[in-house]
């Protein structure tokens, strides 16, 4: 059984995915409607995929920042 555009869309896969492994002659066969829906899901995606990178980029920045505030010979205070 083939899933129509929507129903992939509505899985939540990755459509760049399935767009990279989909027959050209496949693709063609689709609609406009259909081309337009994969179109509008693939902006969504990069913003998506931009957003996450964003977060890595900051999370990476982050840690390089605390890394550096670190003492390097910490002040361990001993309790008796």
């Amino acid at each position: 059984m083939t899933l129509s555009v929507q129903e992939k869309i509505d899985l939540g896969d990755a459509v760049f995915k399935w767009v990279q492994h989909t027959p050209v002659g496949h693709l063609k066969d689709l609609s406009d409607d259909d081309l337009e829906m994969i179109r509008q899901q693939l902006i969504k995606e990069v913003r998506e995929v931009g957003r996450a990178l964003h977060w890595i980029d900051g999370i990476i920045k982050l840690k390089s920042i605390e890394r550096d505030q670190k003492p390097s010979n910490p002040i361990v205070e001993v309790r008796s």
